[in-house]
């Protein structure tokens, strides 16, 4: 792409400013010798990075926070009743509302910032919803049938360790016969002088996606099984 913004001067500071163009300006042309990665390759890889961000990305502070604990027992679940942002510690044991604290405009406010300017001290936030927890939540019944829901789910997990990777491992078996058979008729006409037919690469392309797509599962499969420590293959 070409023309996706111009540059000019800015007369107070001297200093370039990108400015955008109208989108029918830009130039876009196929440059495919500059390809470097299958499309195939290329839409794994994103489908991975948009798992991986959506892993990060709601968080109370910052992307990495996901990866930690939670430092206190109401971290990362409250938000603004006015602005439905985050609510999170603001001050020395009080929560607050983050995005008024940033003064960061919030769309369906109309573009103005939070005006919840209301705090709360966090021992006390914590005994108001532990009171409000009712006390049959904990009753013997109760735990009697949430240790059956445990259970019955590590068996269904167990069972599917077993079913699941040979049916995974069967189905690229099958990816892979078909894309030599593909590969030969490919070869095929080649040698005999005939023209390429676009679809049958196309079909290629389509058969290495579902491949790499099933060996990725595959491999989290089996790397969730480790961490598990279970013992099937």
């Amino acid at each position: 792409m070409w023309n996706r913004r111009e540059y000019r001067k800015n007369p107070d500071t001297e200093k370039r400013v990108a400015r955008p163009n109208d989108r029918d300006d830009w130039v876009v042309r196929e440059q495919s010798d500059l390809r470097i990665v299958s499309d195939a390759l290329w839409t794994s890889v994103k489908k991975r990075q948009l798992e991986v961000e959506q892993s990060f990305s709601h968080t109370t502070t910052n992307r990495l926070n996901k990866a930690h604990r939670p430092q206190y027992l109401l971290s990362g679940i409250l938000e603004c009743a006015h602005c439905y942002g985050p609510y999170a510690i603001m001050a020395k044991d009080r929560y607050g509302c983050t995005n008024r604290k940033k003064k960061l405009p919030t769309d369906h406010l109309g573009g103005i910032v939070c005006t919840n300017s209301k705090t709360i001290n966090r021992f006390e936030l914590e005994e108001r919803v532990v009171s409000a927890v009712p006390d049959n939540l904990l009753g013997a019944d109760n735990l009697d049938r949430i240790n059956r829901d445990i259970k019955a789910a590590v068996a269904r997990g167990q069972q599917r360790a077993v079913v699941e990777p040979e049916r995974l491992r069967t189905e690229i078996t099958a990816i892979v016969t078909k894309q030599k058979a593909i590969g030969e008729k490919i070869a095929e006409r080649l040698m005999a002088g005939h023209a390429a037919i676009p679809a049958l690469d196309h079909m290629l392309d389509e058969l290495e996606h579902q491949r790499l797509t099933l060996a990725s599962q595959l491999a989290r499969d089996a790397i969730n099984s480790r961490t598990r420590g279970d013992t099937t293959p």
